[in-house]
């Protein structure tokens, strides 16, 4: 009996410790670096981009691309708290979602604009591998 007691008592201490505190699946660090791949917006033609994704803080990441059209990047830094970072931004009656996702040397980003009535201005995604 005290077998089957000591047990349970070992199988209830694995769960509690796998209940604790989880780091977070993807760091800072996981996303630093140079991706290239592709970028299509909604109208127009897909184009090649490179995306530069450097540190800022301990815990923060900052996100440009450069493509044959243009570049972009963001004013504030993306807070790292797991693979998939999001942010939605609205001003002036526009809003603007973009989401980013690591997953292993994989890296996809879409942002879509809306107007104030929901009218969706602008679509884009970049599917891009770590150089």
């Amino acid at each position: 009996m005290k077998l089957v007691y000591f047990s349970f008592l070992i199988i209830l201490c694995g769960f509690c410790a796998a209940c604790g505190e989880q780091e977070p699946d993807c760091l800072q660090s996981d996303f630093v670096d140079s991706y290239l791949g592709t970028m299509e917006c909604v109208g127009t033609a897909a184009e090649e981009v490179t995306v530069t994704i450097t540190a800022e803080g301990t815990n923060a990441v900052n996100f440009a691309y450069e493509a044959p059209s243009g570049t972009g990047s963001f004013t504030d830094a993306f807070t790292v708290e797991s693979c998939d970072l999001e942010r939605v931004l609205t001003d002036s009656g526009f809003t603007s979602t973009v989401r980013i996702s690591l997953e292993g040397d994989k890296l996809s980003y879409s942002e879509v604009i809306l107007d104030a009535l929901g009218v969706e201005l602008s679509n884009c995604t970049i599917l891009a591998s770590r150089i």
